[in-house]
């Protein structure tokens, strides 16, 4: 793993060449490079979660729109409480106490 700002999110691919780690799974599962105007979607928010059922593959116009749609109340990752965010906000979780305990919850998966 690479190990930059964010070393969950980022890999060494076989040419040796940093590459985000979903286009890389999918790439892997795919069998074929992915062109650079295609963009993998994780479809529950969840950015750390690249399960191959996880990834979507979309142009850029289809991942904006996705993003874009008004969506207000959300529930927590981690413990399944309901919550309200800004849409335009990745948060993914309720509380940096649970967004915590999610991450140290795949440190010791990988360990």
């Amino acid at each position: 793993m690479h190990k930059g700002k964010f070393p969950y999110y980022e890999c060494i691919n076989e040419e040796r060449k940093i590459v985000k780690y979903h286009r890389y799974i999918l790439e892997k599962h795919l069998g074929k490079k992915l062109e650079n105007n295609i963009h993998v979607h994780h479809i529950d928010g969840n950015s750390l979660n690249n399960e191959i059922s996880n990834l979507q593959i979309l142009t850029p116009k289809e991942h904006i729109k996705l993003h874009h749609e008004v969506i207000s109340k959300f529930k927590c990752f981690w413990c399944g409480k309901e919550f309200f965010k800004n849409t335009r906000r990745k948060r993914k979780f309720c509380s940096l106490s649970c967004s915590s305990k999610y991450g140290n919850s795949l440190k010791k998966k990988h360990i």
